[in-house]
């Protein structure tokens, strides 16, 4: 990859010199609210114009990409929540196999009880979110 960004920083660099060779006349600017005239090169005001209009698509690309990115760092943090709920649930899990098997069946049916599980508050965010409606009875 390195060397593909060389490949195209180096024509444009050289382009942009013999541009800037090519355009050493002088041009004076008149700054309109100030009635400041400024003798430049023409190259200046020509490569500064380029460079605000690049600072200005960026700015917009940036701005435009907000919303996606947003989306995709609460995606990441469900996703670390949710794998952290998948273990401690699986402990849980294991948990409640461990006393089953040393405390021997329990109940009616003769399998171990899960009501000895410490309920969660809610499913243990804190961000007000619930299981799914196909998960919440079992």
């Amino acid at each position: 990859m390195r060397h593909i960004s060389w490949i195209v920083t180096l024509p444009l660099m050289l382009a942009l010199v013999v541009f800037s060779l090519a355009n050493r006349g002088d041009v004076t600017l008149d700054l309109w609210p100030f009635n400041l005239p400024v003798t430049l090169p023409l190259f200046l005001p020509l490569l500064g114009a380029a460079f605000v209009g690049l600072l200005a698509g960026g700015t917009v690309a940036w701005l435009s990409g907000a919303k996606s990115r947003r989306r995709a760092r609460e995606l990441r943090f469900d996703k670390t929540y949710l794998e952290r709920e998948v273990i401690r649930l699986r402990r849980e899990v294991e948990r409640a196999k461990s006393v089953s098997v040393s405390t021997g069946p329990s109940g009616p049916s003769g399998r171990a009880s899960l009501q000895a599980l410490p309920p969660s508050a809610g499913n243990g965010s804190g961000r007000g979110r619930s299981l799914p409606a196909a998960t919440a009875g079992r």
